[in-house]
């Protein structure tokens, strides 16, 4: 008779480019395994190498950054024809949020990726009067974007913005601030997806955080003459 049984991958405390740990960053997610122990065992050997070697690799390539808050998870539902998004976390804090993801399936995982937020609302900050949230929660700003503007998940594939394709091969790993790039899941299976918490104090330029930028344009606009509306305009119509 087959069974089911569960696995937890967890943090270690202070392991590397950690502060404290928290609830979220001890536990990595629980996955499910139908068959037999062995199966179970070599599955939870795989997940805690991935996790430690993901580590790792953010030690490598942030040695400076103060991170005090790990999202660790692995994605194992398909994702298919996301609408086209920037990512919304909807907390105060002021951070920076780098992100390592890894293709964990046997086939590519597919993205689009479009404009960077700092770009899009430059472009478009008179025609879409962003000014209002001038001295708001950037939050407020990206969920207008995401869901008034591009019309959210109800609304996918609606709009005219400029897609580049990036297929990521089997084991291919990536980095980025989901708050700065747009990007859209095409097509996919299984991903691990970390997200660190990082204060801005501990980067190379603190000026380069989601924030910090935002709120630059907001002083930038102020003083910058209104621009005649031009044909990227029509990027946003639905």
């Amino acid at each position: 008779m087959n069974r089911t049984r569960s696995f937890r991958v967890r943090d270690r405390a202070g392991g590397p480019g950690q502060g404290s740990a928290t609830p979220s960053g001890r536990q990595c997610s629980t996955i499910s395994v139908i068959g037999d122990p062995r199966l179970f065992e070599a599955a939870a050997q795989t997940l805690r190498k991935a996790h430690d070697q993901t580590l790792e690799l953010y030690q490598k390539c942030f040695a400076r950054y103060d991170s005090y808050r790990l999202i660790p998870s692995i994605r194992l539902t398909r994702t298919l024809f996301e609408n086209l998004h920037w990512g919304e976390h909807w907390i105060a804090e002021d951070f920076h949020a780098p992100r390592i993801f890894a293709n964990l399936d046997c086939r590519p995982r597919i993205w689009h990726l479009s404009h960077r937020f700092p770009d899009l609302m430059r472009s478009h900050y008179r025609e879409l009067d962003l000014g209002r949230f001038a001295g708001r929660d950037p939050n407020e700003l990206l969920s207008f974007i995401n869901g008034s503007v591009l019309g959210g998940s109800s609304e996918s594939w609606k709009d005219r913005l400029p897609r580049h394709r990036v297929a990521f091969e089997p084991g291919e790993i990536w980095v980025g601030e989901s708050r700065l790039i747009s990007h859209q899941i095409y097509y996919g299976e299984a991903a691990l997806v970390y997200m660190w918490f990082v204060r801005p104090d501990s980067m190379a330029n603190p000026e380069n955080r989601f924030d910090a930028q935002v709120a630059r344009i907001h002083e930038e606009m102020k003083s910058a003459a209104p621009a005649a509306t031009s044909s990227s305009s029509q990027e946003l119509a639905r």
